[in-house]
């Protein structure tokens, strides 16, 4: 009888720690929604994002990057970087065009080496990883340029 208990608790324990992981996914699974409405609602027809955007990205050889992105309505964007501790010739700028994705949530920076895109959202540009995704980990958050103007 005492085995039965046992391996019942352990059992529910089992279950119980499954559903959270499960709840856990599904929490994830709906925030990644909540970036496209349901109701047609998304970041390029949704918000005021036009403006400048900075911030300071983690550099792997000096201080940090701070970036200062700036998109107009016209699919137009201008970006300067500057490696903080890094003298002379430490700011770079460059120019271009942005695109949306289909969804209207994210914006891709056409004529940057490599593939740049960024979430978008109010008041903030989240860089994003080379495959779109969020940025997760201990320097997460140092990856959300905020809109200054």
């Amino acid at each position: 009888m005492k085995k039965f208990l046992i391996l019942s608790v352990l059992a529910f324990a089992l279950v119980s720690c499954g559903n959270q992981n499960s709840k856990k996914s599904d929490q994830k699974d709906s925030e990644t929604k909540k970036e496209v409405s349901s109701d047609g609602h998304t970041s390029q027809n949704s918000l005021d994002y036009a403006g400048s955007y900075e911030g300071v990205v983690p550099c792997a050889d000096c201080m940090g990057i701070e970036v200062v992105i700036t998109l107009d309505n016209q699919g137009n964007y201008t970006k300067k970087m500057t490696y903080q501790g890094k003298e002379p010739n430490n700011s770079f700028n460059s120019q271009g065009r942005y695109e949306w994705n289909a969804e209207g949530n994210k914006i891709m920076l056409k004529d940057e080496p490599g593939t740049e895109m960024y979430l978008v959202g109010e008041g903030t540009l989240i860089m994003l990883d080379k495959q779109g995704n969020r940025i997760t980990g201990t320097l997460a958050e140092s990856y959300i340029l905020n809109k200054t103007k």
